[in-house]
């Protein structure tokens, strides 16, 4: 199986292909260069898998929800 382009991943993400650029800066995701440093960007499926397992516990509406009361 062949590393996953920008576009390959942006799609399985369901995301944009500037987004998937910005996580490769902040460094959330894995990523190598082939031809250089000024090469095409390639993604390992080990490292997509990875980034998904650190998110997927995410709760995306966790700050508009009220917090319980102690009582």
């Amino acid at each position: 199986m062949s590393d996953l382009t920008v576009k390959e991943v942006a799609s399985e993400l369901r995301c944009s292909e500037h987004t998937v650029y910005g996580m490769i800066r902040s460094r959330r995701l894995d990523h190598y260069r082939v031809g250089g440093t000024t090469g095409r960007i390639r993604i390992t499926r080990e490292a997509l898998d990875a980034f998904r397992g650190a998110t997927v516990n995410r709760d995306p509406w966790a700050r508009t929800r009220p917090l319980r009361s102690r009582a």
